[in-house]
């Protein structure tokens, strides 16, 4: 079973020790199957990027069997890409990824909250509000959504350091890996 992650920081890992190679290792506990993830995109830029400098491309060509798809970022206003923007780029990732095997189950993801001095991502639940309409627009896409439990930052100090936007490796094992690992549990065998 291979997994690929399009994304940049809150996917990736910064500071939480590779939450997605212990997501892989979860899922793997009890299975036949190999669960491998393979992690595309880059920490700082957002889905503009990670389409012009063939991330998704590279995503879609190892034909992954779960794709999934953490577009944060275009909510950050250093990135100036408008919600019209990024819901045109959302498709474009989705597509891209389908157009290698149409057979992908794709995930959009909602991430964590931020804390408060992560002004620059003000609007995120707006950019979140598009992930509806392109699970509505595709088939085989759907939402998994870590940021309605991972609720108020500042009940879990210890989940964040003195970075606002990137939680530590406690607040992913609470709340992202579990979540995501539930979501995808059933299709793996």
């Amino acid at each position: 079973m291979l997994i690929a992650t399009i994304g940049a920081s809150l996917s990736m890992d910064r500071n939480a020790n590779n939450w997605t190679a212990l997501l892989a290792a979860g899922l793997r506990v009890g299975k036949q199957s190999a669960v491998q993830v393979a992690n595309f995109g880059m920490q700082g830029t957002a889905s503009n990027y990670w389409i012009s400098a063939g991330w998704v491309e590279r995503a879609a060509v190892i034909r992954p069997d779960i794709c999934l798809i953490d577009s944060t970022c275009d909510a950050n206003t250093s990135q100036n890409i408008s919600l019209a923007q990024a819901l045109a780029n959302l498709y474009a990732m989705v597509d891209a990824v389908q157009a290698r095997n149409a057979a992908v189950k794709i995930f959009l993801l909602t991430m964590n909250h931020m804390l408060p001095a992560a002004t620059q991502f003000t609007s995120v639940t707006s950019y979140y509000a598009q992930l509806p309409t392109v699970k509505a627009n595709r088939s085989n896409v759907d939402i998994i959504d870590c940021y309605t439990a991972w609720g108020d930052p500042s009940l879990h100090p210890s989940e964040y350091g003195s970075d606002p936007i990137h939680p530590l490796l406690a607040g992913n094992l609470r709340v992202t890996i579990p979540i995501i690992s539930a979501a995808l549990a059933g299709l793996i065998s």
